[in-house]
């Protein structure tokens, strides 16, 4: 397979490249997933994507080809749909309020699903404030359903969810920039639209891709500004939440003015 078609296209810098369709996009993120593109070609494609910035259509197929290689996992039978709580950027000045939210919804009987990253690069991670409460990790995506049906909260690791989007999240350690997989992992959904994914993004365009991207694959989601990357309203901020449905999507609370 011949990635210079695709360099040429996203390439060009942020005025002359043109965006991949979303069955090119697919294809090529299946071979990045899978570790098939030389790291000489991958590093470009990675640098051209974030220089050109990802559209829509990239993204629906990147997607696409990340669930393909995400285990899936099923909403609990007789139980209410399941949060999903991605957790990929830990705590460096705020305190990490992920796991009170976990453990608040898992009290009201909400199934919680929180898959994110155990290494904390000098961060405070959902995982490490998990274990010092005695909540393990699922070494799998059997131990995760099982974990999930018995405790209403499981706690799986993105090795475990999807080994391909956890080497594109490594690779930032050696170019020093974030990739498309930073942004796709806070759309991952095991459950396939079963749940309601909580997607947080720090930059409001980001916002607006998250909520294009619900709508068109007809999934549920509480959009808001995460604080520090992480999926819980700032109290002190309180920002705007938005729940995105099939019909469309509705303010749930219109935030703080400033």
């Amino acid at each position: 397979m011949s990635y210079a078609q695709y360099i040429r296209e996203i390439g060009r810098g942020a005025q002359g490249s043109r965006d991949l369709s979303t069955d090119d996009a697919r294809q090529l993120y299946r071979a990045m997933l899978d570790g098939g593109v030389p790291d000489l070609e991958l590093g470009a494609i990675i640098l051209g994507l974030r220089v050109k910035g990802e559209s829509l259509a990239e993204m629906l197929g990147f997607l696409a080809a990340t669930e393909e290689r995400t285990l899936a996992m099923h909403r609990p039978p007789g139980r209410a749909r399941p949060v999903i709580l991605p957790t990929y950027n830990g705590a460096r000045k705020e305190a990490n309020l992920t796991p009170l939210l976990a453990i608040m919804l898992q009290r009201f009987g909400v199934p919680v699903l929180v898959h994110g990253l155990i290494e904390g690069y000098g961060r405070v991670t959902t995982g490490q404030v998990f274990r010092e409460l005695g909540i393990m990790p699922s070494v799998s995506i059997i131990k995760a359903q099982a974990t999930l049906e018995e405790q209403g909260l499981a706690f799986v690791p993105l090795n475990a969810l999807c080994p391909g989007a956890h080497n594109l999240l490594a690779l930032r350690a050696r170019l020093g920039v974030r990739n498309s997989a930073h942004s796709l992992v806070k759309m991952l959904d095991p459950f396939r639209g079963e749940g309601v994914l909580i997607a947080a993004a720090t930059h409001p365009d980001f916002i607006d891709l998250m909520r294009d991207m619900l709508l068109a694959l007809g999934r549920r989601g509480i959009l808001l500004r995460g604080t520090e990357g992480e999926p819980f309203a700032n109290p002190r901020r309180r920002p705007r939440l938005e729940y995105v449905h099939h019909a469309g999507a509705e303010i749930l609370f219109r935030g703080r003015a400033r």
